[in-house]
C-alpha cells in the first residue's frame, strides 16, 4: 500500500490492498489476515469502553477536537496523546465521562483560527455532570473565549447526584483564552455546584483566570497568573466556596469575593496593583498579602458586615511601579472584622477613617 500526500482527497482508496466502507472521522487502518486487505474500523478498547482511548491525530495541524467528540460516542474515558495538538471544534464533555493527559507539557492542544470565537471545552449539555478533565494543557491563543465553559441550565443528569454537579478538575493548565480561562456558573440555581478545582492554572487570559459563579466548590492549590488589566486572578460569584493554598499573582485584583460565606485558608495575593483581595460579603479570609494594591487603593478591601480576617501583609520594591501605601480599607464604621493583621512594610494599617466595629477583637502588629 503507497499514500501520496498533498492537497486533496487521500489516494489510498484506490490501492489495490485496500479495501473501505464508509470511512468516518477518527476510524483507524487494520489490518486482515484472511481478505488480504487494509480495513478501516472503529477502535475497541481492550476491556470495554470505560478504558482509556488514546486520541493520537496523524498529524499536529489535525483538529483533535472532532477525533475527541467522535471518541466520546463510543467510550468512556478518552487520553490525549502526549504531543502538541491543533484545535477547531470545541471538545464536548458529558455526564460520568473523562477527558485526560499525560500531564502538563506533555499532552498540549492549541486553538487555531477555525475555532473562532468558542470555548475551546464545553459542557456536552446544560445538564452534563461527574465528569474529569485532568492532566492536560490547553491554549487558547487569543482565539478561544473560555478555556473551559460549563453552564448549567438544568438539574444534572446522572443516578444520585441532583442537585449537585460534581464535576472534578485537577492538574489542569489554561492559558491565552480570550475571555476566562476557566469558568462555570448558569441558570440553573447554584450553577455547577460541588466542583472540585484542584492542583490547576489559569494564565494570561483576557479577564479572569477563574470565574466560579457556582455554589458550594472546592479549590486548592491553584494558581491564577497575569489576567485581564481590568479584572483579575478569582472572581467567586458563588456562595460557601472554599479556597485552600491558592495564589493569585500579576493580577488587578487578585480575589474578588462578590458572594457570601467564602472561605480563603492560606492564600496569598501578589504584585496585585487594584486590591490583593476585595470582598462584599459576610466571608472568612485568612491570607498573605503581598506587595498589592496603590496609594489610592488597599491591599485589602472589606465591603461586607461579618467578615473574619486574619492577615499577614508584606511590602517589597513594587515590580509594578506601585506604591503600596495602605494594608486595609473598610466600607464603613459597621464591619465586624475578628482576628490579627500584621501589616508588615505598610506606612499605614487603614485607607480612610472607618474601623472595626467596637467589640471587634482586633490586633494589629
Amino acid at each position: 500500500m503507497s499514500y501520496s500526500s498533498g492537497s486533496g482527497p487521500s489516494s489510498i482508496s484506490s490501492s489495490s490492498d485496500v479495501a473501505l466502507n464508509n470511512p468516518a472521522n477518527g476510524q483507524t487502518l487494520s489490518y486482515n489476515g484472511t481478505t488480504q486487505k487494509w480495513q478501516n474500523a472503529t477502535p475497541v478498547a481492550v476491556g470495554g469502553s470505560t478504558n482509556p482511548f488514546v486520541v493520537t491525530p496523524g498529524s499536529t495541524s489535525t483538529d483533535i477536537g472532532a477525533l475527541i467528540n467522535s471518541a466520546f460516542a463510543t467510550y468512556d474515558c478518552v487520553a490525549v496523546a502526549a504531543g502538541s495538538w491543533s484545535l477547531t471544534t470545541t471538545i464536548l464533555i458529558d455526564t460520568g465521562q473523562t477527558l485526560m493527559g499525560f500531564g502538563w507539557g506533555a499532552s498540549r492542544i492549541t486553538a487555531k483560527s477555525g475555532l473562532g470565537a468558542n470555548p475551546m471545552i464545553a459542557m456536552a449539555n446544560g445538564s452534563s455532570a461527574n465528569f474529569t478533565i485532568c492532566d492536560l494543557e490547553i491554549n487558547g491563543a487569543s482565539i478561544a473565549t473560555y478555556g473551559f465553559y460549563g453552564y448549567a441550565t438544568d438539574a444534572p443528569s446522572g443516578a444520585d447526584v441532583s442537585p449537585d454537579f460534581t464535576p472534578i478538575f485537577e492538574n489542569f493548565s489554561i492559558y491565552g483564552a480570550t475571555v476566562d480561562g476557566f469558568y462555570i456558573g448558569g441558570s440553573y440555581s447554584g450553577g455547577l455546584r460541588e466542583s472540585r478545582i484542584l492542583n490547576c492554572k489559569s494564565k494570561h487570559n483576557g479577564q479572569y483566570g477563574f470565574n466560579v459563579s457556582s455554589s458550594d466548590c472546592f479549590m486548592a492549590n491553584c494558581t491564577s497568573h497575569g489576567n485581564g488589566s481590568s479584572a483579575g486572578g478569582y472572581l467567586i460569584n458563588g456562595g460557601n466556596v472554599k479556597l485552600m493554598q491558592c495564589k493569585a499573582y500579576y493580577e488587578n485584583i487578585g480575589f474578588n469575593l462578590t458572594s457570601e460565606r467564602v472561605v480563603l485558608t492560606g492564600c496569598e495575593a501578589q504584585d496585585c496593583l487594584s486590591y490583593g483581595i476585595q470582598s462584599y460579603g459576610s466571608n472568612k479570609i485568612d491570607a498573605e498579602v503581598d506587595t498589592c494594591g496603590d496609594a489610592s487603593t488597599a491591599a485589602v478591601y472589606i465591603n461586607g458586615s461579618g467578615c473574619t480576617l486574619t492577615l499577614h501583609c508584606v511590602t517589597r520594591t513594587a515590580p509594578r511601579g506601585n506604591t503600596p501605601t495602605y494594608a486595609l480599607r473598610l466600607s464603613s464604621n459597621s464591619n465586624i472584622v475578628v482576628g490579627l493583621m500584621n501589616i508588615g512594610g505598610y506606612p499605614n494599617a487603614y485607607a480612610n477613617a472607618n474601623r472595626p466595629a467596637t467589640g471587634s477583637n482586633f490586633w494589629i502588629g
